[in-house]
């Protein structure tokens, strides 16, 4: 068995038992409250790490938003994933999705934030749950962001969850509870062509899921495209109000891009240098679709 092979299956093994609460983190900033940004770890991270290793608290500050941190719970994953492979996890009224939503619901009503925007983003098994829960709930985000991350429903059970890393999602999709097509929702999507973790193709297949009921269904041809750097490029649909896009980077691994080298970044589970900063394209992306 393969190196990455052995990874693969440990980022989507789960054990056998249910939690019934999440552990969150939440930062609140220090002037006018705008809205509200739910943000999802991966695999063998915390909340705390995501919040230290992306610096998202300091968009925080300059926007307004009340930051949520869902923390998978102790004991549901030896790899501390959000199980998105487990069918349980892949609707509004079950499990993990069901969770994050309980958890937005309560902040807003603490923080009198019903009328505002909500925004999503998460990493490898958060992105995945990002996926599901835009799809799951199609009218409650406003923006979301999906950084390497597996497409909504691509497995749902653990060997296909391991198959649909390795190999990207199959050609057909299994019957999905959700249908990511319906959401509103804008939505950036982030992968590195160097991912080892999650096929590379999932970034794209992402973008056509969530894009099938455009008038002109998303492809790479029909994509307006602008340039980031030597090495990556973004790639955006629209239709209405609607915004869909794809950033791909041709040296990047799985791991949230940052831009220079941090001694703290350093220390912590997949982040990695490379020509642009991942929050920074996140925070501009909400800001740009905050109205």
């Amino acid at each position: 068995m393969k190196r990455y092979d052995r990874i693969l299956i440990c980022l989507v093994f789960s054990l056998l038992q249910t939690v019934p609460a999440l552990a969150e983190l939440q930062y609140v900033p220090n002037r006018q409250l705008t809205g509200i940004v739910v943000v999802i770890h991966g695999c063998l991270q915390s909340a705390e790490s995501m919040a230290l290793g992306t610096d998202i608290n300091s968009a925080a500050e300059r926007n307004g938003w009340v930051m949520l941190y869902p923390q998978v719970p102790a004991g549901s994953n030896p790899a501390n994933c959000w199980n998105w492979y487990d069918k349980q996890n892949q609707s509004a009224s079950t499990g993990q999705l069901k969770k994050i939503a309980e958890l937005i619901s309560r902040a807003q009503r603490r923080y009198s934030l019903e009328s505002k925007p909500i925004f999503l983003m998460g990493i490898s098994s958060g992105g995945g749950t990002v996926a599901g829960a835009i799809a799951c709930f199609p009218s409650l985000f406003k923006a979301a962001a999906i950084h390497s991350g597996p497409v909504y429903g691509s497995a749902q059970n653990l060997s296909d969850g391991v198959a649909a890393l390795k190999n990207g999602p199959p050609v057909t999709l299994p019957s999905r509870f959700c249908q990511p097509s319906k959401t509103s929702a804008s939505i950036l999507v982030i992968q590195g062509l160097q991912d080892k973790v999650v096929h590379p193709d999932h970034g794209f297949r992402l973008v056509t899921d969530f894009g099938a009921a455009f008038s002109a269904i998303p492809t790479r041809e029909n994509a307006k495209v602008v340039s980031i750097a030597d090495d990556s490029k973004r790639m955006i649909w629209t239709q209405g109000k609607q915004s869909l896009e794809l950033v791909e980077n041709s040296k990047l691994g799985h791991a949230w891009a940052v831009k220079k080298d941090d001694p703290l970044k350093g220390r912590l589970p997949f982040f990695e240098v490379t020509s642009f900063a991942s929050t920074e394209l996140i925070e501009a992306f909400f800001k740009e679709h905050s109205r």
